[in-house]
This record gives C-alpha cells, structure tokens and sequence, in this order.
C-alpha cells in the first residue's frame, strides 16, 4: 500500500500484524500502530480488537487536546479572551469565522488579524486549519452562546460546538466509544 494511502482487510483479533511502508521509506505510524512519533520502515501490533473504530477514538481525542491547548494559549496571549470575538471585542457576539480566522491567521494583542507577521500582529496562527473531526469528518464550528444549552450531537453539518466564553470546545459525534463513553464527553 502506497503511504498516504488507506486500505482495509478482515483479521481475528490475536492476529499479529506487521506494516510496512512502500519504496523503504521511514514513516511515523499512528493509531492501532504507533510509532510513539518516530520515523521507522515497520510497525508490528497484535489486533486487539476493532483497530480502525480505536484509531479513531484516539485521534478524536488528540484532535481536543490540541485544539483545547491552543485555545488556551491564544486565551493566555490575548487578556484572557477566548478566540472567536470580533477583534476581541467580547460586547460583540463570537462567530465561526472569527474563530477560524484569529486561530489561523496572526493575530495583535486584542485578537485583530492579519495574514503576516509584523511587531503588530506577533501571535499565532495556533493551528495551520481547523481539524477535522474524524469521526463524522467535519471541520465547521458551531459557537454555543452563554446560557444556551450545549447543541445535541448529531454528526451533521458541524464537526466542534465551541462556547467561548468559557473556552470550551466538544464533538459534534453521537454515540458512544468502545469503552462506553459518549464522544461528548471526552
């Protein structure tokens, strides 16, 4: 299998299974079969159980850990103001766009954006684009305003519900892991 490339077959769990990539090249491995981040030519693991359905719990999970820990960081630069208000304005109602672009673009000290770095615009981008949620393969964010309910998961149209006065952010995936824990609450 070419890298960069997926595929899918039917093992019994017990089955040792060893990865290899194309042409001898390194590569770093994740999911059901890391590489704990380092460059190597294989990957061996035993299958455990439904490999693709972990990957994908763990990459969720990766996925708000980063996204939470910039949050944070872009709160910690910008005087405890969360990204998403319009020029950090928090009188003025968060949006996505706002959002998006305060996390991806530089930013000044009020949360203004520009698309270069300068003395002026000296923090971020936080993140290259928003991730996508690889359980229902959405990048949108909804903004859950104060005092309105948490939206119920449904897996469309949005990936994230982001509340930012708070700094929150959850999947928008129904269900449940393969430990029984609602993907809302990671």
């Amino acid at each position: 299998m070419a890298v960069g490339s997926t595929g899918s077959a039917t093992f019994n769990t017990g089955t040792s299974i060893t990865l290899s990539a194309t042409n001898g090249r390194d590569v770093v491995w994740s999911g059901a079969c890391s590489s704990g981040g380092n460059k190597v030519k294989t990957c061996s693991f035993t299958l455990q159980g439904n490999a693709s359905v972990t990957a994908k719990e763990s990459m969720l999970k990766d996925e708000l850990r980063y996204l939470r820990t910039q949050i944070i960081v872009y709160r910690a630069q910008h005087h405890d103001v969360s990204p998403g208000y319009p020029g950090g304005d928090v009188g003025q109602p968060a949006t996505d766009s706002d959002f998006t672009a305060q996390m991806t673009r530089h930013t000044d000290d009020k949360g203004a954006v520009s698309n270069s770095n300068s003395a002026t615009y000296k923090f971020g981008p936080y993140l290259s684009e928003i991730p996508e949620n690889p359980v229902n393969k959405l990048k949108a964010i909804q903004v859950v305003a104060d005092g309105d309910p948490w939206p119920t998961a449904d897996g469309i149209a949005y990936g994230w519900f982001y509340r930012p006065s708070t700094g929150d952010i959850m999947p928008n995936s129904q269900g449940v892991d393969g430990n029984g824990q609602l993907y809302t609450s990671y």
